[in-house]
């Protein structure tokens, strides 16, 4: 019989992949997720799982979480999330190592990162994940941890790092880390090295450092990415970009780091290089050179594989930055209560555009579109593609195609801009028949990887922040008007 495994940190990268590899091998899987959102995103996929939703800070939720399993993953951190992470990270972890030695788990394994120890200059970052397992390993009898370089593979931040310079730059200022030595493992041995762990038995608790055959630095897995997108690079080091500098020259150039911040990138001036070969021999050791890891990578198949996670994540926030591959969207959202029936509000909504017009700032709207045009995009050629009556999926409207419509709830448009960017523009309904009324939300999306798109995105905000809360008056006052009408 095989044994009930529970995986912290099931929407995350690694996580999301093991939920995958668990289920699909036939085990009994519970995921651990703090958002709802993923409960029908996991049980399209994977009907078989078991969700809980829950906070792994929240102690009072733990054994309910752990009663029944027989190995816990521990895949959780608090990088980004807490400003003082490392102090959650080890009280999350005595927390979670106690609860499981009191429901019974009879093994916990915990993917930490691959460096010395007994390194004074460790940073923050590393320095926390192998208290983590120092913290686990006290508080439980079976730890078995797995440490871990460089994982490559659509979707890991160091990997985007590698991707999103390559793409950009075709001459690359780079600092010393570039050069320090690494031992890079593809993201599916470290899968595989994750479930063996589950299933072989460990009298007592055990560190494994896991990675693939190679050991390159981050300059070689550059030059290696760009031969094989066929891309010309050349690497220009300079040793006066320190963690700091180059943290905010990262978040610059490639937006994936924008959020992740100095911590992270400190940990990329530390060596990462197996020194002990034998525990891992127990577990099997992956045959990937780094080449071929990245040829798979670039391939397709390994693409659609690796990017459901991104797809399936949810956005925060007013004007928030999120994470999407290696984008970062910008958010913009406005809302107002407007006095009327779902019906008319909905009609007023799906008549924009055309003659009647967006309702607010219409020069500002003609001199878009002149612009758009100028720079060869589709500014106002095309005006309405359905001159009378309702928008409806697939319409367009001078640059935007509708993309989803839903009577009396919502309707999307997608930006067909010429734009150093994607961007889209959403207005949602939500019908309040006790106050005769709709929430009417307008929200601006906004996702770009090019500097020019930043720049484009706040020069236009306080124009952004003007107009669409006018387009919900202008709503609101059509509304007025259709409402006197029918009086009349």
């Amino acid at each position: 019989m095989k044994p009930k495994i529970l995986v912290t940190g099931a929407n995350g990268y690694i996580g999301s992949r093991l939920v995958s590899r668990l289920a699909g091998d036939g085990f009994p899987v519970k995921a651990l997720v703090r958002n709802p959102d993923w409960i029908a995103r996991y049980q399209t996929r994977f009907p078989s799982i078991e969700i809980v939703v829950a906070d792994i800070l929240d102690e009072s939720r733990l054994p309910d979480c752990l009663i029944g399993v027989d190995c816990a993953f521990y895949l959780v951190h608090f990088i980004g999330r807490s400003s003082d992470f490392m102090a959650d990270e080890l009280n999350c972890a005595r927390h979670f190592a106690q609860t499981a030695a009191r429901c019974g788990v009879q093994k916990i394994v915990y993917l930490g990162g691959l460096a010395d120890d007994t390194d004074p200059q460790l940073s923050m970052h590393l320095r926390s994940r192998i208290e983590v397992g120092n913290m686990l390993r006290r508080f439980h009898p079976t730890v078995i941890e797995l440490r871990a370089s460089i994982i490559l593979g659509t979707g890991s931040l160091s990997f985007e790092l590698i991707r999103a310079l390559v793409d950009r730059l075709p001459v690359m200022i780079t600092p010393k880390w570039v050069r320090q030595a690494a031992q890079p493992i593809y993201v599916e041995d470290t899968i595989q090295y994750l479930v063996n762990a589950a299933i072989t038995p460990f009298a007592e608790s055990k560190i494994v450092e896991i990675g693939g055959p190679d050991q390159v630095s981050y300059g070689d897995l550059m030059m290696a990415y760009a031969a094989e997108t066929g891309k010309k690079r050349w690497l220009l080091s300079v040793p006066v970009l320190t963690p700091r500098l180059s943290s905010l020259w990262l978040g610059l150039i490639t937006p994936v780091y924008a959020r992740i911040g100095r911590k992270l990138i400190e940990g990329l001036r530390n060596p990462s290089v197996v020194r002990q070969t034998e525990p891992a021999l127990t577990l099997g050791r992956p045959a990937v050179s780094y080449r071929e890891a990245i040829h798979r990578i670039v391939s397709e198949s390994e693409l659609s594989e690796g990017a459901w996670w991104f797809q399936a994540r949810s956005s925060v926030g007013n004007l928030s930055h999120k994470i999407e591959s290696y984008r970062i969207r910008y958010q913009m959202q406005v809302c107002r209560r407007i006095t009327g029936d779902a019906v008319e509000v909905d009609r007023i909504i799906r008549e924009i555009g055309g003659k009647t017009g967006y309702y607010y700032g219409g020069w500002l709207w003609v001199i878009r579109g002149w612009i758009d045009l100028i720079f060869g995009g589709a500014g106002h050629l095309r005006t309405r593609s359905r001159p009378h009556g309702l928008l409806q999926t697939g319409d367009v409207l001078d640059w935007w195609r509708v993309t989803d419509v839903v009577p009396q709830r919502k309707i999307r448009f997608e930006s067909e801009m010429s734009l150093p960017a994607a961007a889209s523009l959403e207005i949602a309904m939500n019908p309040i028949e006790a106050a005769h009324s709709v929430d009417v939300t307008l929200t601006a999306m906004f996702s770009t990887d090019s500097i020019f798109g930043h720049i484009y995105w706040w020069a236009l905000y306080p124009i952004h922040r003007m107009l669409f809360p006018g387009m919900l008056a202008g709503i609101q006052h059509q509304t007025n008007v259709a409402r006197g009408n029918k009086l009349v």
